[in-house]
């Protein structure tokens, strides 16, 4: 299944799955929790090798994915749905920068 294609049958399974405690605790623990778990365990190495500075590996990987998840549902938060593959390519390198380096001015 290709993401893009699915978007918006996502985005309607994700909305509704507000309304339904047990499909979103099942989602939460199944699609959502192993998510996190593959991202924290990516951060806690890359820290361990000291790519990354050392802090909360879990968080890292909330934010991460938290940041990722809004740019894939939601249409024209990020960009227009008919960018071009430069213009969603910049999308792409702007968070990694902003992920990586934050926002603060270096000295």
């Amino acid at each position: 299944m290709e993401f893009a294609k699915n978007a918006d049958l996502m985005r309607v399974c994700f909305m509704e799955v507000q309304f339904h405690p047990d499909l979103r605790d099942r989602i939460q623990e199944e699609v959502i929790g192993k998510m996190t778990d593959v991202a924290e365990a990516f951060f806690q190495t890359a820290m361990d090798k000291g790519i990354y500075r050392k802090t909360d590996a879990n968080l890292v990987a909330k934010v991460f994915l938290g940041m990722f998840a809004i740019a894939g549902f939601s249409n024209n938060t990020l960009m227009q749905p008919d960018a071009s593959p430069q213009e969603m390519q910049q999308m792409a390198e702007g968070l990694a920068d902003i992920f990586l380096n934050g926002v603060l001015a270096k000295d």
